[in-house]
């Protein structure tokens, strides 16, 4: 079932307004045939959206910094995530999603702090754009404690260079 995983992470890539609800129905659609006829991995969601939640059409400049594909990962996160089909092989895959997109943009973070990685060096770049966007999603949506938000995720971005003007 590997192709499937990879037929999610295009799905996923390419998510639109202009092919969301198709994009939706065919993830239901390959969760529930795997869940049905075959031992589907329990993270196969979790790891197509995480590897392609960056997009195939962004690429973050001076003046961009809002990840347009971010929206659409956290939609359909909700969505998978709250169906009466794909529900339990995807328990709290909101939350699950959300704590690692923290943990990578720590990391990420720290890594451009101390390395002072000029985005053209650094492919993660890509990725560190989309966690942030993720991220303010679903602090806006709950899932981040106030605290951390104040205390972890604004102090953190204040020190990355390329943040810390906005």
């Amino acid at each position: 079932m590997g192709d499937v995983e990879k037929a999610l992470g295009f799905v996923v890539r390419d998510l639109s307004d202009r092919n969301y609800a198709q994009s939706l129905a065919f993830c239901r659609l390959w969760l529930d045939i795997g869940q049905t006829y075959r031992q589907t991995p329990p993270d196969q969601i979790l790891d197509a959206i995480w590897d392609n939640r960056v997009g195939s059409s962004f690429s973050p400049s001076e003046t961009r910094l809002i990840h347009p594909v971010a929206r659409f990962v956290v939609r359909l996160a909700g969505d998978v995530g709250s169906d009466h089909i794909t529900t339990p092989q995807t328990p709290g895959l909101q939350s699950r999603l959300c704590k690692r997109s923290l943990r990578q943009i720590f990391a990420d973070n720290l890594e451009a702090v101390l390395y002072r990685i000029n985005r053209s060096e650094n492919d993660a770049a890509d990725g560190f754009y989309a966690d942030v966007n993720l991220i303010a999603r679903w602090a806006n949506l709950g899932y981040v404690e106030q605290a951390a938000i104040r205390d972890h995720i604004l102090q953190s971005l204040i020190s990355h260079p390329k943040l810390y003007d906005h």
